[in-house]
């Protein structure tokens, strides 16, 4: 658990050198928080281990998917950018490329589990449970069935 009080930064050593993410901003937080003179502790360990890449897979290849196909059936039509033409209220939609459509289904999704914070630093269990959140929201919204990774399933 992290507590709210500390600054913290991610690492890793790469060939034999370590490396911090947000060198910069995590050092400028440190020149914020203590008043010159003031003794702090630099503490190093290690992190959970971050969601598998199987999973990743599963999410952005079948989970993601399956809500935009619920999302377009619902709605009749293509996912899509809309505009409005004021005087006379007719709608254009202009079709979202596939990178759009995912990235609006990933915001959709992890705001729903999170707040809308990332979801990289999510480890295994704790991206089945957001994964299990995902499936529930598309079965309720869209009567939609995901089926699990690995799942044998059989077309009618």
């Amino acid at each position: 658990m992290i507590d709210k009080s500390e600054i913290i930064t991610y690492g890793s050593v790469k060939n034999g050198v370590p490396h911090m993410t947000k060198k910069e901003e995590f050092l400028k937080s440190i020149v914020a928080r203590f008043p010159e003179g003031v003794r702090f502790i630099w503490a190093v360990r290690p992190v959970f281990k971050k969601r598998s890449n199987p999973l990743n897979r599963y999410y952005w290849g079948v989970i993601l998917d399956c809500f935009i196909r619920g999302y377009e059936e619902s709605q009749g039509h293509e996912m899509s950018f809309e505009y409005v033409n004021r005087e006379t209220g007719e709608i254009l939609h202009i079709p979202m490329s596939k990178k759009d459509k995912f990235e609006y289904a990933h915001n959709t999704l992890k705001t729903l589990y999170n707040e809308g914070n990332s979801t990289t630093e999510l480890t295994n269990s704790q991206c089945m449970d957001y994964q299990q959140l995902c499936r529930e929201h598309i079965k309720f919204c869209f009567n939609i069935y995901v089926p699990l990774p690995n799942e044998p399933l059989e077309i009618f």
